[in-house]
């Protein structure tokens, strides 16, 4: 076996004969416990993709440093390695919060390696909630406008890969506390806030 100067495969027969193989057609082979090095082909259709990921951030207002947890799956569909869109949907929680992001992805591979740079973006909203027994019966959260862009690196098996991105997330929430009869006053109170939390996201994920 050799390669020929238009990297097509040359598979000798007998010393006077030879048969080229096209390249396409062996990276489209799909042999159990078959290997391959170097580029991959390009591939199209409809993938999923389910991630974990660790939030660290701060809302607008000067408050302390914020971890939670995302759990997030999306279905896709992909033009070629460089241009990916579709959905994903999950749960994150944040401290007291827990937000149901709905979103739009574009992805895709800056190269054709096997281990390449890759590039996202998320656009959508989150509903909220609060997950503190106390906090659902004296106010309400409500959820907004989501932005996530996101860089990483994807390691690319024959049909599925593993990706890595860190993600610098934009979520607009708005909280409101209602109190009645508050200890130091014979009134309501109502409190209504606007804030945007801002997270840095260091996910792990794969597509299939």
């Amino acid at each position: 076996l050799e390669l020929d100067s238009t990297g097509n495969i040359k598979v000798g027969i007998t010393p006077q004969a030879h048969v080229l193989i096209p390249r396409e057609t062996v990276f489209k082979a799909r042999g159990r416990g078959f290997k391959y090095l170097g580029e991959v082909p390009d591939q199209s259709g409809l993938y999923g993709s389910a991630q974990l990921g660790l939030m660290f951030g701060r809302s607008s207002e000067n408050s302390g440093l914020r971890a939670g947890l995302a759990l997030e799956a999306g279905l896709g569909y992909a033009l070629n390695n460089k241009i990916r869109f579709g959905i994903g949907s999950g749960i994150n929680f944040i401290e007291d919060i827990a937000l149901a992001p709905i979103y739009l992805r574009f992805e895709g591979s800056m190269t054709r390696a096997r281990i390449t740079p890759v590039y996202s973006l998320d656009m959508g909203g989150s509903f909220a909630w609060y997950n503190d027994e106390f906090m659902n019966n004296n106010g309400s959260v409500d959820g907004g406008w989501l932005l996530r862009p996101g860089l990483g690196l994807r390691f690319n098996n024959l049909s599925s890969s593993v990706y890595l991105l860190v993600n610098y997330q934009m979520q607009a929430i708005k909280y409101q506390d209602n109190w009645n009869g508050w200890w130091f006053t014979d009134s309501d109170y109502n409190y209504v806030e606007q804030r945007l939390m801002k997270n840095l996201n260091y996910t792990i994920g794969f597509t299939f």
